[in-house]
């Protein structure tokens, strides 16, 4: 109860122990933790503990869209050691309301393969999509 009140995010039960602080580190607001989780600790990982931190990622980010910033460029790190999360990337993105995107992370996506991530474009072009992101979209998508 305590977090909800400091707004710290509390890190899912249900994820295996191994994977909590990794969790809480990649989702942290603080550039020395998230840094802390070196490219050789994601690396390591293997497919099924990717998958399930890209999964953990994209529902806090669906939940807590104020820390898209952090989760967002974590799930990126991940999906670029482990491509075969690439499907979880995109489905666990798709759940995250678009009114709550920002165009900084839409961003994110630059100089990243837009064939593969154009299911999660596309879909984020839908319905009621802010100006700004829709620009940002378009910029990352080179139209």
């Amino acid at each position: 109860m305590a977090a909800s009140f400091t707004h710290k995010p509390i890190v899912d039960v249900g994820l295996p122990q191994r994977l909590r602080d990794i969790a809480a580190n990649l989702m942290s607001s603080s550039k020395i933790e998230r840094q802390s989780v070196t490219d050789d600790v994601l690396r390591a990982l293997d497919a099924t503990d990717a998958r399930q931190l890209v999964d953990y990622l994209a529902r806090s980010t669906r939940d807590q869209p104020a820390i898209q910033k952090f989760t967002v460029q974590s799930i990126l790190r991940i999906a670029d050691f482990h491509q075969s999360v690439t499907d979880a990337v995109i489905s666990g993105l798709k759940r995250v309301p678009v009114k709550e995107l920002t165009p900084a992370t839409v961003l994110l996506f630059r100089n990243r393969d837009e064939a593969m991530y154009r299911p999660l474009f596309e879909d984020w072009r839908q319905g009621d999509t802010p100006r700004t992101v829709r620009t940002a979209i378009e910029q990352v998508m080179g139209r």
